[in-house]
Formats: structure tokens, C-alpha cells, sequence
């Protein structure tokens, strides 16, 4: 095995050396890891020269030493050449279990040489293997080839004995550069089960499931085992062994970090890490856990079997490559040529399209029938690649819901809606209570409306005047007007205009803002009166405006000519879906990138006698309850006879994320995102749908196949169509019974406000993304029998559809908004909002904004909605070094502050709509962390934010007081009380102008204490003014600092309590000081109290305490007496906020605030993020 290519890695003294069966790294002449082998790359496709041109292998070599163990202590800079491979080199056997030791050399004077030469290059135990095995050989002075490692050397996997067994066998022989996709049928099944043992014998409690699956997938694919039930039952054994194994760390007492460290080392995160990038790098997308899980769907494609292998091999060729530049498809084109796969392979790991069926279990993926359509040449590869790109760009777009307007029977305006839709009110009105019932109410034998209130906008009401000038108002139809004013809304809810009275959106391109507003029937009163008029007086009486306000599109076009709105223009008018379908249709136009920004919705004003006549006579609207209109309106219950008519306007504004985000919009200015939308007709019937509810359940399908991956289980809520129709209630359940479980809240807000035709859907849209904001369900009214009508059958009707009184969202993730109308398309919108968290996903990268579930929360927990986030020095420490981090991906935050939107049953002291305080001290439940938006929480362990406090001053609190209290009265024992007692000693702070220094000295100055501060004098007034009595620089030195003490607590007295805020180093310097200002005649010994460890010899005449941060939480007693008191205290101002840094624009504005806080230290102030 002679070398190809010899590399010097100069500043870390490494070689890597290329041979023809893999590449090596070592380190002074001692090699140390095999990193890959060529058989690998060749398996992969990949060229190895082409895989190493532009490599930089002395980064290179620094990442795959960390990550296999090997850590860099020093760098030493040096100009890069490329030399000789050495001529000694030497193996040595390490393992995870064995105390590490010093490389040994075989002979003294190399040991003296190499000595010298680090000496020389100034080189001191750079590299030290702390995890990890490597390999060994035998010395052979005569022959340079046994110096170098041999072929297929997998050190990870052999024990010491067995590579003696394997230095005889032949390393030369060749890898073929074939594609071998067949199992081995060879391979015994004793070595797998043995290799399985040893693989769970290093399961280590830090790695994820993913993580250890992925490893597991890709050592074993080769053993037919692996294919079997039984692998199965062996991977779910992995799985409890690695469960074990977490289980075990986790029943660990609680240990310093070191300690930690010592146990499972840094380099093992970093490991985790490594893997993580070289799958995103090399293997993306799919790899091989997808190859695998697709092995049987691409074996039964009913296809020639030459051809299926050759689909087999360009398939995994696929799946390896995709992090290739510029790798080629090999098989040239009759018509293009050679198509470019990384595009392809790009978009097809990045989303899992089924073959154009809407199912959530297609036969054979989007993926394979484009290998397929590939190796048959049945497409031109150049349309194809467009097409590609133009589904990327579909597939990657968010789209979000960043402003509401509503006018409903229940009020004008989101507030006075929701208000009373969650306290059960009705909006329904009996016509005989009209002014004008005798002009033709009278005469319909259905008496109960849904109708606008007529009144003062401040009282939640309708009045034309206070939205239109005159010549507006007799220009524009009611529908228009409703449109217009409820975009005002939405448009003033979103931030893209200032005040009500603006029509100008001066921060977005006109031509980047659409509208699609649609209306069922548009003006029926103008229909009535202009052909009254005409059959009364003539030609001459019909209005010169008559068909511009009479037009449905008029609406739409109304808005985009008020704000100047140039980007696309659309109108629908399909009845009842009318406004679910403008709210889709907006979506696709965002989609598909003709706009980053739409207006969209439904309105409509269609109360008069005439249409209430028409509907009547088609026996829709019901004509019972007319002596109680609030009892008329009755989804699902076994008394509903029909439909109740009613008006009104929903309006949304939807906006790609990247967009809104880019504006300066926040996580709390988003209501929603819309993440899946559905369309189809049941062919059917002109009013009555199939009793089955195939339309209906179509177009949910539909929504739920393009909302990336959310599965029927996983929807909490539904807003049902439910009119209150007996047919159309019936099929409606029977479509959802046919796709949802049984655990799936349902509820019809037209109990409360009836049926707004063209309206509807938006107007119902609105309230389920309230839903999702306030956490609540609107109730479905008049609800005595679900499921009671003799035709219905009672075991479809099995949800709870919220009878009579709203409720709880259960977990606050995912809700659908459901609609059906039978005479045209049936179409659906699934409103989804599981929150976003930040992230750790790899060792020293930027954090991540990820989607995570709401987490659910226990009896005596609160959920708190978090608005502003305070930064710890620990947070930065913890992504760069790994402290406290369990698994991948792990979220970080300690405290916060925010409002309470979900509390648990046996929650007493606080309630929904509370601002409070949030101090994480539980680090190992992610539950409770704060870099999320939402953060589950004792509620025995939250402050009521004081009325004074703004939430970022709120969210200065938390750990630093809490380890205040602690330090005080935990590890100093004294008495938690609103009323200190009064004690006139000393208190020494190191760190005085730090978080937990700052909260120290107000607590010190309430019990009386004269307290000396060491800190930056650039603080010294600050410090003061909070009850500091001395300031003293901490950057003199140690005896002139003892000097300034003794000068200032005189001869007689003594420190008898001392804190260190800052390290180990300057807890020394503290024990030191306490111990030389110490009268050695008293008995009384100093106290100290070190938050960042203590060092490990110190004065046995001062008493050292621990500071147990963890007590705050584990004895609620006292935890709970803690807030009581410090509550006290804040509220009455006696500690106060500590200042802080702020940073605005919600949790992807954390990685530069923590950067910041790493490079700039705290310099007495804290960080804190809105978000």
C-alpha cells in the first residue's frame, strides 16, 4: 500500500495521507484515526480525486480529530507544505473506559528526538485522545508499507486482540467501482448479533434516538438480518438500552460541570455534532434511513427487473449524492443531454411529495416515479429540472397571518366579536323587532336573522358615517363598505399602515399586494330597489351605479383601488366557500410568488326580505324558534331544521414569514400560518350534498396531504361548516368521523352569529386563528342532542363539540378550518401554529428556529406565552461547550416573562390573562426552558409581574434573584421575611456589578448590611445608588485590595460574609481575603458562597456553602414563601429591575444578543430579547 498523496497539516502537526484504499490522519508520526475509507467513497459515487480538490485539510483535519475524540490544545501557526510521509510510525489502542495515558515510544532516542522537536516547534500535548478508540500495528523498520494502515481498518469496531487477527490479512485487494445495492447474503448472522452487542455497548446517554438509528441503519444495512422482523425487535432493544442508559444519567445526582465533562467529555458532543453536519454535507436528505424504508415500495414497481436495477442503482446513487456539487445523472439523454441531479436531489430530500395522489400512504413516492420517468427517458430532463425549481420555490414559501379585520352579528372589530362569542352570547335578532317589518318581513314565515348592530363604532357597532363620507356611502353597496371597513382593520392590525385614516402602505411595493375577496351574492338590496324602480317609473329611475355596485368582484376591487393595491386581482363568488376559497386561492398567489402580500376574505349583505323569502322557499332557513331567535341556530342537535340568514365581512392579510419578518414583525404580531389548503366538489346535487360527505372530506384530505406531513391525529380543532341543516350537519360529521379521531374538539360558531354565506368561511376562519391566540374554543350553542335526528346515526356524531360553553384548547397546536357547500367546490384551510423554539443542534453553530409542540402541562402548571426573554452568561457557554445539554436538539432559557394563556386544574393563585415572571431552574426539562415561545411552569414558582414592570424589566429578574435568595437564605440561613431583621456586619461581593451581585446588594441593604463591592469603578455610582457602601476596582491587585478592606472594616472587625459571583479563580481570591481579615481571637468563622464552584482547597478557617440553585424548585415550601416575599419586595419597589441591553425582533435575534453577551461580557446590565 504505497501512498498517493502525503498532506502536512501544519498547525496541528498533522499528516493525512492518501493511499489507494483509504485515507489516514497522524498526528507527530503516530497515526490516529482512520477517518474514511476509498471503499467508501466509491460506494458513494464520488471520484476521489474530485473529492479532494479544493479540500482544506487542515481544517479538515481539526474537525474529524474533535469529533473523533482527539482534542486540540494549542495551535501553532506554520506555513503549509506537502512533504514525505514520516518514516516511524507507531499505533497505540485507546478506549472510552480505560484511564487515558501518554503515548508511549518504542525506543528512548525517538522519545528524546520528538521531544526536541516539540520543544523547537513550542508544541505541548496538542492533541490528547479522551474518547475514542485507535488503531495499532506492529513496527517494521525494513518496510515502509507496514508502517501504513491497512484496508478497511475499522477501528471503531475492534478490540485489541482482534487487530493482530487482521494485520495478516491481504490489503491490497481492490474495491470495485460498481454500485453492489444487493444484501449480502454472506454475512453471518453471529457476527451481526455480535457487532449489534458492541454497538449497544457504546450507546452513550448524550445521543439522540435519530442519532443512534442513523448509525445503526448505516452499519448494518448490509446484514439480511437487518431486513427482518426480527432486526426489528433488536432495534427496538437498542432503543430500551439507550432509554436505560439516559435513565441512568439522568438518576445521577447532581454534579459540577466538570464533573460532567469528566464523564461524558466535550468531544462526544462534538461527535454528535459532526455527525449531524457530514449527513447534511455528504449523505442529505434521505440517506440511507430512507433507502431502507423505501427498499420494499421500489421492489414491488411493476417494472422489466433490468430495468428495476438500474432503478435501484441510480436511486441510491441519488439519495448519496445530493451533497455533491455539480455531480452528474450518468445516463445521457436522447434530447438534453446530461441532466444535473443535485437539483433534483435537493428538492426531493427537502420535501416527500407523493406521485401526484393525495394519500397519506402513497404506494410509491414522488421520488421514485421521477427515477422511474428518469431511466425509461420518458421526460425531457431541461423541463424537468424547471420544473423542479419552480416546486422548490412552491414548497419553501410560509405563508402567515399577520392582520384581521371582522364585522359579524356579534360587533364590528376582533375584540367585541370574540368577546362575546367565547361568553356564549347570540347575535341573532327576530325581524319583527325591524323598523321596517311591514315592508315585507311580514310576509316570510322565517322571522330570525343574523344582522350587524346598528350604533357607535366605540360600543362595537355599525354606523356608516363614522367609516364613509356621504358620496362614499350612496357610491359603494353595503358589501363594499363592509369590505373596505374590515380592511381598514386588518390593514391597521398588521402594522402596514399607521392609523385609521391612512390608505397609504408606504414600506411594501404596491405591485408585491393582491387582493382576493369574493362575495356569495353581492348587493340584494340594490337588485330590489333599481328594478322596483324600473317596473314602477321607468328607464329614467334605474341608478347610473346600479351594476358597479351590484358586480360580487366589486368588493375586491373597491380595496385595491383605495390603498393602490397593484399585484393580482381576484374575485370568487362560490356561494358558501366563497370566503374559505379567496383565503386559499391569496395563499396559492403567495405560493406561487405573485405576491408577497394579500388581502383577502369574504363579505357579504344580503338581508331583505326578498332573500329571506328565496331561501325559505327552498325550506334552507328554518322557521321554528321564531318566539326565541337565539334558540334558532343549532348545529348537530337533533332539533335543527335549517339555516339562520345572516351578514357580515371577514378579512385577512396573508404574508410570506420572510416578509413579515424582514418588516420588523415579531412571533406575537403572527396570528397563524397556513400550512395546508384543499379544494373539490361532490358532483352531487344543487343544494343537498352526498350524506356521506365525500366533498367534504375530499377537501380535507386534500388540506392535510399539503400541510407537510400533519397527520388527522395530530388536529386538535375543528371550526365546522355546520349551517344546522339535517342533511348537511349529517354529512359534514360523517366526513370528519370518516378522517378524525375520536379525540378532536368540534365546534359551529353559527350558533352564535348564523349563516353569512360568502362570509362564512372567512369570518369562522378568523375565530379559529383566535382560537389558536387566545387558547380558548368558542362553543357550539343550542346544543342539547348531538347527533339526535331519527336519520342520524349516534355513533358518528363521537366528538366533543363543545356544548354551550367555550373551553380550554387541549395542547394549542394545529386546528383545521372546515367548509362544504355541494353546488360548488368544497374547500378546506388547515390554520396551523405549533410554536417555534430556538435551538441547539450542533456544538459552536448559530441556533435554530425549529417548529416544537406546545408543551402540555400538569395540574399545578401554568402555560405562559413568552414576551420578553432575559440572557444568561451559561446560555452561550452551553452552545459552545456543551454544558447542560442532553440531546440534540436542545433548547436553552432560563427566564422570561410573558402573559399566562393555559393553566392547570389545581392551579389556584393564578389565572389566564396574568402577566408574570418565569425563573427556570429545572435545566433538564425542556418544558420549561424560555427560548420558545411558549414555556410550561409551576405556577407555585412565578411572580405576578408588577404593574409598574414592563415585561422586559420583568424578564431581568429571574436567575439573578433567585441565586440571590438562595446565597441568602439558603446557604446563609437567614429568615425569609417582608420585615428583615436588621444586621450590621459586613458582606463582601465579588462581582458586585454581575446579575446575581446587583440582586445580592439590594437584598444586603434590607437586611442591614454594610456591603463592599468589587467591581468596575465604571459602575461604582450605579452600585451605589442601589445601597452599595463601598466600590473598589477589581482590577487592583489582591494585596491592595486586602489593603482598602482592612483600611476600611478597621482592626476590631470582621468580614463575616463573603460571595463570589464571578469564577473559581476569584473564589479563592475571596476565601483568601475572608480568612486574612479574619480576627483569629473570635470563634465566629466567616461564611462563603461561590455560584460558579468553589476551589478545591481553601481556609479551614472559613465555612464554605454551596449554593444549591436547584432547592428553589425541589422545596416548594420554601419556594413558594420566596416569591410571596420577594414578590413583597418588588412590588413595593424595595429591589428593583436590574438595567438592561435590549434587543428587539423575537427568538432569531438570540444568537447575535448571546454573541454579544460572549464578546462584551454584562458590564452591569443584562440582556433581554422582546419577542
Amino acid at each position: 500500500m504505497k501512498p498517493q498523496f502525503v498532506y502536512k497539516l501544519p498547525s496541528q502537526e498533522w499528516y493525512l495521507i492518501i493511499t489507494n484504499t483509504g485515507g489516514h490522519f497522524y498526528y507527530n508520526d503516530k497515526i490516529k484515526k482512520s477517518y474514511w475509507q476509498v471503499g467508501d467513497l466509491q460506494e458513494l459515487g464520488i471520484d476521489v480525486d474530485s473529492f479532494l480538490t479544493g479540500v482544506n485539510f487542515d481544517e479538515l483535519g481539526l474537525l474529524f480529530a474533535k469529533a473523533r475524540g482527539l482534542r486540540i490544545e494549542e495551535q501553532v501557526d506554520k506555513e503549509e507544505f506537502i512533504g514525505e510521509k514520516p518514516t516511524e510510525v507507531e499505533v497505540v489502542v485507546e478506549r472510552p473506559d480505560v484511564e487515558q495515558k501518554d503515548v508511549e515510544d518504542v525506543d528512548q532516542e525517538e522519545e528524546e528526538e520528538e521531544e526536541e522537536e516539540e520543544e523547537e516547534e513550542n508544541v505541548s500535548e496538542q492533541a490528547q485522545v479522551v474518547q475514542g478508540y485507535s488503531s495499532s500495528e506492529e513496527e517494521d523498520d525494513d518496510d515502509d508499507e507496514k508502517n501504513l494502515p491497512k484496508e478497511n481498518l475499522d477501528i471503531d469496531h475492534l478490540e485489541e486482540e482482534a487487530i493482530e487477527q487482521f494485520e495478516g490479512s491481504d490489503s491490497d485487494s481492490e474495491q470495485s467501482n460498481d454500485l453492489d445495492l444487493s444484501i449480502d447474503e454472506e454475512s453471518s448472522s453471529s457476527d451481526f448479533i455480535s457487532l449489534l452487542e458492541q454497538f449497544k455497548s457504546k450507546i452513550s446517554p448524550f445521543e439522540t434516538w435519530d442519532l443512534i438509528e442513523e448509525r445503526l441503519i448505516s452499519e448494518f444495512i448490509k446484514y439480511p438480518e437487518f431486513y427482518t422482523i426480527e432486526s426489528k425487535s433488536k432495534r427496538e432493544e437498542i432503543f430500551r438500552q439507550w432509554s436505560k442508559e439516559q435513565q441512568k444519567f439522568e438518576d445521577e445526582d447532581e454534579v459540577e460541570q466538570e464533573e460532567i465533562v469528566s464523564l461524558y467529555p466535550t468531544p462526544t458532543l462534538e461527535y454528535l455534532s459532526f455527525l449531524q453536519d457530514f449527513k447534511s454535507q455528504i449523505k442529505s436528505g434521505f440517506y440511507q434511513p430512507f433507502y431502507t424504508q423505501n427498499y420494499q415500495k421500489i421492489n414491488s414497481i411493476n417494472l422489466p427487473s433490468q430495468q428495476k436495477e438500474t432503478i435501484f442503482r441510480n436511486y441510491k446513487l441519488m439519495l448519496n449524492e445530493s451533497g455533491i456539487e455539480e455531480r452528474e445523472f450518468k445516463k445521457t439523454h436522447p434530447k438534453s443531454g446530461n441532466f444535473k441531479i443535485k437539483k433534483l436531489t435537493e428538492f426531493l430530500t427537502k420535501f416527500n411529495l407523493s406521485g401526484g395522489k393525495v394519500n397519506f400512504n402513497p404506494e410509491v413516492s414522488f421520488f421514485t416515479n421521477w427515477i422511474d420517468l428518469l431511466n425509461t427517458n420518458q421526460i425531457d430532463l431541461e423541463i424537468a429540472e424547471n420544473q423542479i425549481n419552480f416546486l422548490n420555490q412552491i414548497m419553501s414559501t410560509r405563508v402567515v397571518v399577520t392582520g384581521i379585520g371582522i364585522i359579524s352579528p356579534l360587533g364590528v372589530g376582533l375584540s367585541h366579536n370574540w368577546t362575546r362569542l367565547i361568553a356564549g352570547h347570540s347575535g341573532l335578532i327576530s325581524t319583527t323587532t325591524l323598523p321596517d317589518y311591514n315592508e315585507g318581513w311580514d310576509k316570510v314565515p322565517a322571522k330570525v336573522i343574523g344582522k350587524v348592530p346598528s350604533g357607535p363604532l366605540s360600543e362595537g357597532k355599525w354606523n356608516v358615517e363614522e367609516h364613509f363620507d356621504k358620496g362614499e356611502a350612496r357610491r359603494l353597496a353595503l358589501f363594499s363598505q363592509y369590505a373596505i371597513a374590515s380592511t381598514q382593520q386588518a390593514l391597521g392590525d398588521s402594522k402596514l399602515i399607521e392609523d385609521s385614516s391612512s390608505t397609504s402602505i408606504p414600506s411594501v411595493d404596491n405591485k408585491r399586494i393582491g387582493v382576493a375577496v369574493g362575495s356569495g351574492i353581492g348587493s340584494f338590496q340594490d337588485v330590489y330597489d333599481n328594478s322596483t324602480a324600473f317596473a314602477t317609473h321607468g328607464y329614467k329611475k334605474v341608478q347610473p351605479l346600479f351594476i358597479p355596485k351590484l358586480l360580487t368582484n366589486m368588493a375586491a376591487g373597491n380595496i385595491s383601488i383605495k390603498y393602490s393595491l397593484k399585484g393580482p386581482l381576484h374575485s370568487v363568488a362560490t356561494a358558501c366557500a366563497t370566503g374559505l376559497q379567496a383565503i386559499g386561492d391569496a395563499y396559492n398567489f403567495i405560493k406561487m410568488d405573485y405576491a408577497d402580500v394579500m388581502v383577502c376574505g369574504g363579505t357579504e349583505a344580503s338581508i331583505h326580505p326578498l332573500a329571506l323569502a328565496g331561501f325559505a322557499r327552498a325550506r334552507s332557513v328554518t322557521t321554528d324558534f321564531n318566539d326565541d331567535p337565539t334558540l334558532a341556530s343549532r348545529p348537530f342537535d337533533k332539533s335543527r331544521s335549517g339555516f339562520v340568514l345572516g351578514e357580515g365581512c371577514g378579512i385577512l392579510i396573508l404574508e410570506k414569514l420572510d416578509h413579515a419578518l424582514a418588516r420588523g414583525l415579531t412571533a406575537d404580531d403572527i396570528y397563524a400560518e397556513v400550512s395546508g389548503y384543499g379544494i373539490s366538489g361532490d358532483a352531487h346535487h344543487i343544494t343537498a350534498p352526498r350524506e356521506d360527505g365525500e366533498g367534504a372530506y375530499n377537501a380535507m384530505s386534500q388540506a392535510l396531504a399539503r400541510s407537510n406531513g400533519i397527520a388527522p391525529q395530530e388536529i386538535d380543532y375543528i371550526n365546522a361548516h355546520a349551517t344546522s341543516t339535517i342533511i348537511g350537519d349529517r354529512a359534514e360529521n360523517n366526513a370528519m368521523a370518516r378522517l378524525f379521531p375520536n379525540s378532536v374538539s368540534v365546534s359551529s360558531t353559527k350558533s352564535s352569529i348564523g349563516h353569512l354565506l360568502g362570509a362564512a368561511g372567512a369570518v369562522e376562519a378568523i375565530y379559529t386563528i383566535n382560537a389558536i391566540k387566545t387558547s380558548q374554543i368558542p362553543p357550539t350553542l343550542n346544543l342539547d342532542v348531538a347527533g339526535g335526528h331519527k336519520d342520524d346515526d349516534p355513533a358518528q356524531f363521537k366528538f366533543d363539540y363543545v356544548a354551550n360553553k367555550s373551553k380550554l384548547m387541549p395542547k394549542q397546536q394545529k386546528l383545521v378550518r372546515e367548509s362544504d357547500e355541494q353546488d360548488q367546490p368544497v374547500s378546506a384551510v388547515k390554520l396551523s401554529r405549533s410554536q417555534s423554539v430556538l435551538s441547539i443542534t450542533h456544538l459552536k453553530e448559530p441556533l435554530e428556529i425549529q417548529s416544537h409542540p406546545i408543551p402540555e402541562i400538569s395540574k399545578n402548571e401554568v402555560l405562559v406565552h413568552n414576551r420578553a426573554i432575559g440572557l444568561n452568561p451559561v446560555d452561550w457557554k452551553g452552545k459552545k461547550f456543551g454544558f447542560g445539554i442532553y440531546h440534540f436538539p436542545w433548547i436553552n432559557g432560563r427566564e422570561s416573562s410573558g402573559k399566562v394563556v393555559q393553566i392547570g386544574s389545581d392551579v389556584k393563585n393564578i389565572k389566564i390573562g396574568d402577566d408574570v415572571i418565569v425563573s427556570s431552574t429545572s435545566y433538564r426539562d425542556n418544558r420549561t426552558s424560555t427560548f420558545q415561545e411558549y414555556t410550561a411552569i409551576d405556577s407555585r414558582l412565578v411572580w405576578k409581574l408588577p404593574k409598574s414592570f414592563t415585561y422586559e424589566e420583568g424578564a431581568t429578574i429571574g436567575v439573578g434573584l433567585v441565586t440571590a435568595g438562595i446565597i441568602f437564605y439558603n446557604s446563609f440561613g437567614f429568615e425569609l421575611n417582608e420585615s428583615p431583621e436588621q444586621i450590621d456586619e459586613y458582606l463582601l461581593i465579588w462581582g458586585g456589578a454581575t446579575v446575581v451581585g446587583i440582586y445580592l446588594t439590594q437584598l444586603a441593604k434590607l437586611y442591614g448590611f454594610k456591603v463592599i463591592s468589587i467591581a468596575s469603578l465604571d459602575h461604582k455610582d450605579y452600585l451605589v445608588s442601589l445601597g452599595a457602601d463601598h466600590v473598589i476596582d477589581r482590577h487592583l491587585s489582591e494585596s491592595k485590595i486586602i489593603t482598602k478592606i482592612k483600611s476600611i472594616v478597621g482592626d476590631e472587625q470582621n468580614i463575616k460574609y463573603g460571595v463570589d459571583c464571578v469564577s473559581k479563580q476569584t473564589s479563592a481570591t475571596v476565601l483568601d481575603i475572608l480568612d486574612q481579615t479574619t480576627n483569629k481571637n473570635t470563634t465566629e468563622r466567616p461564611q462563603f458562597a461561590g455560584i460558579v464552584g468553589v476551589p478545591k482547597e481553601y481556609p479551614e478557617s472559613v465555612d464554605v456553602n454551596q449554593v444549591v440553585i436547584k432547592r428553589f424548585h425541589e422545596d416548594l415550601e420554601f419556594g413558594e414563601k420566596f416569591i410571596a416575599t420577594t414578590t413583597h419586595f418588588l412590588t413595593n419597589k424595595l429591589i428593583k429591575p436590574v438595567r438592561f441591553r435590549h434587543y428587539k425582533g423575537g427568538l432569531h435575534i438570540i444568537d447575535g444578543a448571546l454573541k454579544d453577551l460572549e464578546n462584551k461580557g454584562a458590564k452591569g446590565e443584562k440582556y433581554v430579547v422582546s419577542i
